[in-house]
């Protein structure tokens, strides 16, 4: 590992302005990722965009999210429960395996 990135325990990476300017990636975003993931930097995507919500809780995130008129996305991890997500009346826009996956739905890779 680089000795500059040895002291970062992680980053917070703002996504719209970030990684992509409405459906326009960012030039150097996802190399940017890369250089986090060869250095084992682990990374969280954060945002206070007003169209979409990223979350693992079908109910409160995607649901409360949607309520709001934005885009949701689940991510099958942490609070995810498969029997959760088919038993709810909530239909996510996209369901992603992880939030690595982001990037690509995206449109980033």
């Amino acid at each position: 590992m680089n000795s500059d990135c040895a002291i970062i325990k992680g980053v917070l990476l703002d996504l719209d302005g970030v990684f992509y300017v409405g459906e326009q990636a960012i030039d150097g975003a996802l190399e940017t990722l890369k250089k986090l993931q060869e250095n084992s930097i682990p990374y969280r995507f954060i945002t206070n965009t007003s169209t979409k919500s990223v979350g693992d809780d079908i109910e409160n995130d995607v649901g409360g999210g949607q309520a709001c008129g934005l885009i949701g996305t689940l991510v099958k991890t942490g609070k995810y429960r498969a029997e959760m997500a088919r038993n709810s009346e909530i239909s996510p826009e996209n369901a992603i395996d992880s939030i690595a996956d982001l990037p690509t739905l995206l449109g980033l890779n």
